[in-house]
């Protein structure tokens, strides 16, 4: 019988990869949900879960869940010519889901029948045609009841040997089987129909802590460049140097004037000298 699956923010190793890891101090519980259908309680099955990775941390318990829901339908028809009575009664259906490590999640459905009066039969088989129409029989001569079930179950594996069967990289399966049972009498004459259904989901929940998230190494950081400041180096001084006579041609004939100045002088001088020793 077909599996249909759905899985939560993880679920175990393809799905747990989208929780991702988180700090090493927290836990993570991913999740991963399977359903199926039990038919007219008369189905049996399997299917499988994925197995916690341990990649990603350390796996410290599995929370197994699972919930099976049974409807169950009853109508009755009087189809003698007298009047009659409906015996009480009961239907039931059992559905178990079995799990790895021996954990078997028993579910049990049931409804009980009440007793009543039947008037003798209108000519028509009502729960017949229900049947075909689905159309609730209101007839005095027929009766109808209806109830659903629901059985939840959930257990928490901390036993490493149980554990262990949870984890790797591969699966772990699960199965299913159900049946239905019925104590309703039928008398002669009478139309009486038990209807039973159900489904259910099994849901994996793994408690984790996650592994460390390793530290990188810091980076050393390059040596810090020393600055140095520039010492001046003092410039020696260049010798004094003339400076050359410029000014061409009127250059010279202020220095040829000057040197007649001087040798005009100096001969006044000697002139006066002789000229006193005369007188």
């Amino acid at each position: 019988m077909r599996v249909m699956r759905t899985a939560s923010a993880l679920v175990a190793v393809g799905v747990l990869s989208i929780a991702g890891i988180g700090p090493a101090a927290a836990e993570t519980t991913p999740e991963e949900t399977a359903t199926f259908d039990l038919g007219d309680l008369d189905l049996s099955g399997e299917g499988t879960f994925q197995q916690f990775d341990p990649a990603l941390g350390t796996l410290q318990s599995v929370v197994i869940t699972a919930d099976v829901t049974m409807d169950f339908d009853v109508c009755l028809t009087n189809l003698s010519q007298e009047a009659s009575t409906i015996p009480a009664g009961s239907v039931s259906g059992l559905a178990p889901v079995t799990f790895a490590g021996d954990i078997v999640a028993t579910a049990t459905g049931a409804m009980d029948v009440p007793g009543g009066e039947l008037t003798a039969s209108t000519g028509a088989d009502a729960c017949s045609d229900w049947l075909e129409t689905g159309t609730v029989p209101t007839a005095s001569d027929s009766f109808y009841y209806t109830e659903t079930d629901v059985s939840p179950f959930s257990e928490t594996l901390t036993d490493p040997a149980q554990l262990a069967l949870y984890t790797g990289t591969g699966t772990v399966p699960f199965s299913y089987e159900a049946s239905s049972m019925s104590d309703l009498a039928q008398p002669s004459e009478w139309t009486i129909i038990f209807l039973a259904g159900g489904s259910g989901s099994a849901t994996i929940s793994y408690v984790y802590e996650p592994a460390p998230v390793p530290t990188p190494s810091p980076t050393p950081s390059a040596s810090p460049t020393p600055s140095v400041t520039p010492v001046a180096v003092a410039q020696p001084t260049p010798p004094a140097v003339p400076l050359p006579v410029t000014g061409g041609d009127v250059a010279k004939v202020v220095l040829v004037a000057g040197l007649l100045l001087a040798g005009g002088t100096a001969a006044l001088v000697v002139g006066r000298k002789v000229q006193a020793r005369k007188g």
